[in-house]
């Protein structure tokens, strides 16, 4: 996913703005939350997954409130913490082999290629949401995210799968704002990278 018009200063637009503070304590409350959910061990797998979306909600909205933050992203994984758990389980064979580069490889491939992959996940699970119209879908406002008319009439979206040491790319189909992913080696006229 690339967008044509942003440039590196992006970044640092909460500093330009001066605007650093308001997320930044939402992402204080969501580690004090998560440690406390981590004193009961499932709670914490469980809390880690429905929190996950907290950075890329903000990311597109830092003057959203902590209430709808957390809520936004629970209900943007809800039903999904098992799949963001196998895709992140598919990354093991990465950490396992940065291993013996003493954290060099995953330091300069692994944790991009697996932010890439939970950006991309953040970007389809918000299109499912707002195309569902479900409660507070009008607070993912940002213009460079829009969902265009002929995503909506064709209902498909590319996702680009990515599994431990192999991506292939794949057709998402959205039906009730679930998440599905076919196989595209028999279209691939049909993914755009």
């Amino acid at each position: 996913r690339t967008y044509q018009q942003t440039t590196i200063s992006k970044l640092f637009f909460l500093y330009k703005v001066n605007f650093f503070s308001h997320p930044a304590w939402i992402m204080t409350c969501r580690c004090v939350f998560q440690t406390f959910w981590n004193l009961t061990f499932i709670g914490g797998i469980i809390k880690k997954y429905e929190y996950s979306m907290i950075p890329y909600i903000l990311a597109e909205n830092p003057t959203m409130g902590r209430k709808d933050a957390f809520f936004l992203s629970r209900q943007l994984m809800r039903g999904n913490k098992w799949r963001m758990f196998l895709l992140h389980l598919s990354f093991i064979g990465w950490s396992i082999l940065s291993l013996l580069t003493f954290g060099i490889l995953d330091f300069l491939f692994v944790n991009p290629y697996q932010t890439a992959t939970d950006a991309e996940l953040y970007m389809t699970l918000r299109k499912n949401y707002i195309r569902s119209r479900a409660p507070r879908y009008e607070l993912f406002n940002d213009p460079q995210c829009h969902i265009s008319d002929t995503d909506i009439a064709h209902n498909t979206l590319t996702f680009c799968f990515l599994s431990g040491s192999a991506a292939f790319p794949g057709i998402l189909h959205l039906t009730r704002g679930s998440l599905n992913i076919n196989n595209a080696l028999d279209a691939p006229d049909l993914v755009n990278n």
